[in-house]
């Protein structure tokens, strides 16, 4: 539509640790967004985000667990009245207006939905030191949540 409409549209591919190489879901698990400029304002479009707002999969009982990934996003979203504005922004929209603090409370949502127990564990809080900036950067590939934090602490648990 953007296309159609001579709109400027970036798409945004998330892949599990923001590395593709690492293939954490065997090689699935990706979301895709768009950034749209718009009258001079840039925003974050996502369509198909409620898909992370279900009961299924969103216990955090499920972190820990060999075998199992963690929780999807919609948890990790509603722990903080930050995150929970922009997924709310999101879910009710489908849109949000894009700066670094919007980049920083959506990622963080997938940030912390791709860690697994000893992942969680070893940072001790659903929280990250992640700057939008750094978001930024691992869309990039300039680095990537893999290298940050060790394949072991990311993706299905594999041991106890």
């Amino acid at each position: 539509m953007c296309n159609e409409s001579n709109i400027k549209c970036w798409l945004v591919k998330i892949a599990p640790g923001y590395s593709r190489e690492a293939s954490i879901y065997s090689s699935g698990g990706y979301h895709q967004a768009a950034v749209v400029e718009y009258k001079g304002k840039n925003y974050l479009v996502d369509c198909t985000y409620s898909q992370y707002f279900t009961l299924k999969e969103n216990s955090l009982d499920r972190i820990g667990v060999v075998g199992l990934w963690g929780c999807k996003v919609g948890t990790f979203m509603q722990m903080t009245y930050q995150r929970k504005f922009v997924a709310l922004e999101i879910l009710n929209n489908g849109w949000i207006e894009f700066s670094d603090w919007v980049a920083k409370c959506y990622f963080d949502g997938f940030t912390l939905s791709f860690r697994n127990g000893p992942g969680h564990k070893r940072v001790g809080t659903y929280t990250t030191d992640y700057t939008g900036q750094d978001y930024m950067n691992f869309l990039n590939g300039k680095s990537n949540q893999v290298a940050m934090e060790g394949l072991e602490n990311l993706g299905t648990q594999r041991k106890l």
